[in-house]
């Protein structure tokens, strides 16, 4: 199990700023990997392509096999994480992590 380095205080002060700032000031912990598996992610416009493309996995995932849809068939209003239960969750990490 990978352990965690470092805990933001400003965002458990200051919740929001994960919302606001996700990738600078509203970062939530740091972790070290436990091998270099991480070497082999996308980087450049591969991986943003790549992120776009998990990103609609996601919300066809959370659509098709959770049951959750935009009455609009656009997307969701709520961030999807304050939706779903813990059986929910579990079967997002199984997918997406493949982890049990």
């Amino acid at each position: 199990m990978q352990q965690a380095l470092g805990v933001d205080e400003r965002a458990r002060r200051n919740p929001g700023l994960v919302k606001d700032d996700p990738y600078g000031d509203g970062w939530l912990f740091l972790i070290a990997p436990k091998d270099d598996g991480w070497l082999g992610l996308p980087t450049g416009e591969w991986g943003h392509a790549w992120v776009a493309c998990e990103r609609r996995r996601l919300a066809r995932f959370v659509e098709e096999e959770l049951g959750y849809a935009a009455a609009d068939g656009g997307e969701l209003v709520a961030p999807a994480p304050a939706l779903l239960g813990e059986d929910a969750w579990r079967r997002i990490v199984a997918a997406f992590l493949h982890a049990a």
